[in-house]
């Protein structure tokens, strides 16, 4: 069975991918030093794997 690769990460996955723990993420992003998240539903909030790949490029 193939391995799907997740496009949209949550806040503690998003901020793994990025090498970076969850709170200096979410501090990031509230300074909009860091890509903003989509809105799927009221409670649920994502980031995709393609902006922080740009974003952390963008970085270096």
């Amino acid at each position: 069975m193939d391995k799907v690769e997740t496009q949209a990460l949550r806040a503690k996955d998003a901020a793994r991918f990025c090498g970076i723990g969850r709170s200096t993420f979410l501090r990031l992003v509230s300074e909009g030093r860091a890509p903003k998240p989509r809105k799927l539903s009221p409670g649920a909030v994502v980031w995709l794997r393609d902006e922080l790949t740009d974003w952390l490029r963008e970085a270096k």
